[in-house]
């Protein structure tokens, strides 16, 4: 049996800057960017419904070493999953 729907993610890209810089040039937050590109599909009707590159962010301290490094990969992917969700029951 074929599915009903397809929905496909690929990860365009993850970014990591400086997003806070204090006195003397030093790095205090550093930011992470992930960008998504997400198909959805619907395959009774043979149709796309949505094509979309999604992007969002967060940040963290550097001080909090790779830990909190991990905690922001990890954030960003729940903010993008939700904005996945959102463009998927947005097209009902």
């Amino acid at each position: 049996k074929i599915s009903d729907s397809i929905l496909e993610g690929s990860i365009i890209s993850v970014n990591v800057e400086p997003s806070v810089v204090s006195t003397g040039e030093i790095v205090s937050k550093m930011k992470v960017t992930m960008t998504v590109n997400v198909v959805f599909q619907d395959m009774k009707i043979k149709k796309k419904i949505f094509d979309k590159r999604l992007s969002n962010w967060s940040e963290f301290d550097v001080s909090g070493g790779i830990d909190a490094r991990q905690n922001a990969i990890n954030s960003t992917i729940d903010k993008l999953t939700e904005d996945i969700l959102m463009e998927m029951v947005a097209n009902w």
